[in-house]
């Protein structure tokens, strides 16, 4: 089933959908959240809370990306658990992707941006992704989107966790100069 007809049937209030969800998507999903979390109870619950969120919100939104916009969903409410969870362990080796990127995409607490921005800021880092040869703008968003770690990145390239770790610096060294270059404070 295509992500037009799961949203259909989101208009629909078919129950079912969430099944078709479950089916198409659950295992990236989950694989997202664990990459995350690192605690398979934890991420079965938020995917599950992530269907729910996407049957709350599906009408009145209707995305253009139906696997995006899950994909979001169950990154940020994988991301305010991992938060919830650092809180009470005081751990931090869980949200190292994120953070490794926050000094490049930090948002100036100030001045918030506008969706404007935000689609400004979406647009530049689309157009720095198709700048980059295949198998860079592969491990970048192995990396950063879905959270892969560094020992799975060595294991499917082949590379050492080191070469890597040095590769996804440049990478953010480029992403973080080329922001600046179109007029973003990071």
């Amino acid at each position: 089933m295509n992500d037009a007809q799961i949203i259909d049937m989101l208009f629909e209030r078919s129950e079912s959908a969430l099944g078709e969800i479950e089916k198409t998507y659950g295992r990236l999903c989950l694989h997202i959240s664990m990459n995350i979390l690192s605690n398979h109870t934890d991420a079965e619950e938020c995917v599950n809370d992530s269907y729910l969120k996407v049957w709350n919100t599906i009408p009145p939104q209707r995305p253009t990306s139906f696997k995006a916009y899950l994909l979001k969903i169950v990154k940020n409410i994988s991301i305010n658990r991992a938060k919830y969870n650092l809180a009470e362990k005081r751990s931090s080796d869980l949200l190292v992707p994120i953070e490794a990127l926050e000094g490049v995409l930090s948002e100036n607490a100030d001045s918030p941006f506008n969706q404007s921005e935000k689609t400004r800021l979406e647009g530049e880092i689309e157009r720095f992704l198709d700048s980059l040869d295949t198998p860079s703008r592969i491990l970048f968003v192995r990396r950063y989107w879905y959270g892969d770690s560094l020992s799975y990145l060595s294991d499917i390239t082949g590379y050492s966790e080191n070469n890597i770790s040095q590769k996804l610096f440049t990478l953010r060294s480029k992403l973080k100069k080329r922001l600046l270059k179109g007029g973003f404070n990071v």
